[in-house]
């Protein structure tokens, strides 16, 4: 059977069975990515990046008319973490990555480099961070006003984060918000919403001009959204059983089918999703569903269990881009100018694994090939990434 996409590095989607009660996601608990399901061991298990951070995801799209650039990264020591906050990692090239590294006992770290620099960002305790602008992030902070009640997750918030004077400001309800995902212009932001009392979840956009004001909502789990880089559209994951999937043909456990991340797409209204066909060929479905991960003129890159693929968004079909080597998966992936990208790699292992992304891969994405490449310290992982030019 071939192994799912399954979790992103933030931990959701995973496969799981679905039921009559999955069916009716009023009745049970929605997919969450903070839990591999019992049922993984019969699968490889891709990272969980959502579930070891209590949100997840993404990502600014591409910035088409930036030159190919190169992002210098160099080793660190093979048995103990360099001195300073990046870590041996180094930005030569315009632009600002955006980088948070999380050190044993799960201390996190947020890093901002620029060419011929690199400062450690002071904010408040976040699971998630995403450029809205240059000078400006989005991030989903831990709520501190509210008590956490014993087993459930920890309250969060909106907030917004300036860059040049170090304030913070919160906004929207507390709630468990994932996925922040800003438009590429830094006027909207799409996020998602988790409804434990349904067992479902909430996709809303944002807009982040003047007063800060939500301007749309659809109640349906979404997943780690993706723009299109005009602002106009948007593509998600939605979590669906697959067809053939069932005890007999050993495609399923327990008489109960799989459900399997697929691509879709709507517009910034969120009215109806059109699906895109991410198999080989345009009506294929991949085995194991895909996740986005950015959409630019060319089409909208995905990752699957194979590695990087960039999809044909109206026809449909999905063409592989980069093939990670053997026994490593990636798990996000962020876009420089349009003809190179930098990934996260994870070192793929058994199905209940819960290693963290430790590697940085900078790819060629017309040919495919590696340009450069820099592994975390022992001790160190990369949670996740963003650049904005």
């Amino acid at each position: 059977m071939p192994g799912p996409v399954g979790l992103n590095a933030r931990g959701r989607p995973a496969p799981r069975a679905a039921s009559d009660a999955v069916r009716d996601r009023t009745q049970a608990q929605r997919l969450s990515r903070r839990a591999i399901p019992a049922h993984a061991a019969a699968v490889p298990c891709p990272s969980a990046r959502r579930a070891r951070r209590s949100s997840r995801r993404v990502r600014l799209a591409a910035r088409a008319a930036l030159a190919a650039a190169a992002l210098a990264l160099s080793a660190c020591a093979a048995n103990a973490p360099k001195a300073g906050p990046a870590l041996g990692l180094r930005l030569t090239t315009p632009g600002r990555l955006l980088v948070v590294f999380e050190r044993a006992g799960g201390r996190r770290e947020l890093v901002l480099l620029e060419q011929g620099g690199v400062r450690r960002v002071e904010m408040p305790a976040f699971h998630e961070v995403r450029f809205a602008r240059r000078e400006l992030l989005v991030a989903v902070l831990d709520a501190t006003s509210v008590p956490k009640e014993p087993g459930a997750p920890i309250p969060t918030q909106l907030a917004l984060h300036d860059l040049a004077t170090g304030e913070t400001k919160r906004f929207g309800r507390i709630g468990q918000q994932y996925d922040p995902e800003p438009s590429p212009d830094g006027r909207f932001l799409a996020v998602g919403v988790e409804r434990p009392e349904l067992g479902d979840a909430d996709f809303e956009i944002w807009s982040l001009e003047g007063d800060v004001e939500q301007i749309a909502s659809r109640p349906q789990a979404l997943e780690e959204p993706r723009w299109r880089e005009d602002g106009r559209a948007i593509a998600v994951a939605i979590l669906q059983e697959d067809p053939e999937g069932d005890s007999e043909t050993g495609g399923g456990f327990g008489g109960r089918s799989l459900v399997w991340p697929r691509l879709y797409w709507l517009r910034r209204d969120l009215g109806s999703a059109e699906r895109i066909d991410d198999g080989a060929e345009p009506g294929q479905l991949a085995p194991g569903g895909s996740l986005p991960l950015w959409w630019d003129a060319r089409g909208l890159y995905a990752r699957q269990r194979e590695g990087l693929v960039r999809c044909d968004v109206m026809q449909g079909g999905c063409t592989r881009v980069y093939a990670p080597e053997p026994g490593r998966r990636v798990v996000d992936g962020r876009p420089v100018g349009a003809r190179e990208a930098w990934l996260l790699t994870v070192e793929a292992t058994d199905a209940f694994d819960r290693r963290e992304p430790d590697e940085i891969v900078r790819v060629d994405l017309q040919t495919g090939a590696v340009l450069s490449r820099w592994h975390a310290p022992p001790g160190v992982s990369v949670i996740d990434l963003d650049w904005i030019e």
